[in-house]
């Protein structure tokens, strides 16, 4: 059985003659660039296509900074574990989190814990307490300040060891500022909040910029990679036009930022659901799949970047 695994790696690399070729289901590829072999078809289980890889601390002379930014999209917001759980595996960089909403929440617990097993378990338990309460409503934003309590305590954002920026609107300085320092538990309750006579709200005036490229590299990234959830349209399983309306204009809001960037993942569905929480595993499993394929990215503009500046 071992000879005829190795006779088809062999095969397998002997017929990757291109530098780079596109990725495509259902094929086995390769890319010299990269030190990568993926195969793409479908391996049936929770772990999608099986790479061979260096990583990345053995390929380049000095790593850059690479930041990850994740926008708010409700309990859609758990396909990013998926995708930190890949980079877990590939052992690829996440130096720097960007994020708002849940996405700020997901990316605190992974900046506390560094296993996303783990947040992955407190997640799920968070949605099943919430997930059958109206959206934004007292008791759904009570639940979670407990939750936020209980876990952060006194903890604060500049003593996790990956850094945070987690960007927020100042009513009273009129301007969305980057908020690095300062009790964990108090930012992302600040990260909940939409009234606007609250000093600190999650959503800025559309004249205003929520993620800027420029400013996420003056505060130290060397590549920015935004991952974005929404696609033409969103829906709701229950229905409220208040929150919809909400979250269509930070759909468009992100699309809009988004495509100022150099680099940006177009994750999720043809249609996102924003509060389908019984879903989390499958969002969970998909988007760690779908993120084999965003390592290879990441390990290309990584080898890009070593090239420029080593």
């Amino acid at each position: 059985m071992k000879k005829i695994l190795a006779s088809l790696l062999i095969i397998l690399l002997c017929s990757c003659s291109s530098d780079r070729k596109t990725i495509t289901d259902g094929s086995i590829q390769a890319s010299k660039e990269t030190g990568i072999i993926i195969d793409t078809r479908d391996t049936g289980d929770l772990y999608g296509p099986v790479v061979a890889e260096l990583p990345p601390s053995e390929i380049f002379k000095r790593q850059p900074v690479v930041a990850h930014v994740f926008p708010d999209a409700l309990y859609l917001s758990s396909s990013y574990i998926g995708i930190l759980k890949r980079y877990e595996q590939r052992d690829i960089p996440v130096n720097m989190l960007v994020a708002s909403g849940f996405g700020a929440l997901i990316c605190t617990l992974y900046a506390k814990y560094k296993k996303t097993s783990l947040v992955e378990w407190k997640i799920f338990s968070l949605f099943q307490k919430i997930g059958t309460m109206k959206l934004y409503d007292n008791s759904w934003k009570e639940a979670i300040y407990q939750f936020l309590d209980s876990e952060f305590k006194n903890e604060k954002v500049e003593k996790y060891e990956i850094p945070l920026i987690l960007p927020l609107y100042s009513r009273d300085l009129d301007k969305v500022i980057y908020v690095r320092k300062g009790l964990t538990r108090v930012i992302l309750k600040s990260h909940f909040e939409f009234d606007p006579a609250k000093k600190l709200i999650v959503i800025p005036p559309q004249k205003l910029v929520l993620y800027s490229q420029k400013e996420i590299e003056r505060l130290g990234a060397d590549i920015v990679i935004t991952y974005n959830p929404y696609k033409e349209r969103i829906a709701f399983n229950n229905d409220d036009g208040f929150v919809w309306g909400i979250f269509n204009n930070v759909k468009n809001r992100i699309q809009s930022e988004f495509n100022l960037f150099e680099n940006s993942f177009s994750i999720g569905a043809s249609e996102t659901t924003l509060d389908n929480w019984k879903e989390t595993s499958k969002y969970i499993s998909q988007e760690q799949r779908k993120a084999e394929l965003y390592s290879i990215e990441i390990v290309q503009l990584m080898r890009i970047w070593d090239e420029n500046n080593n």
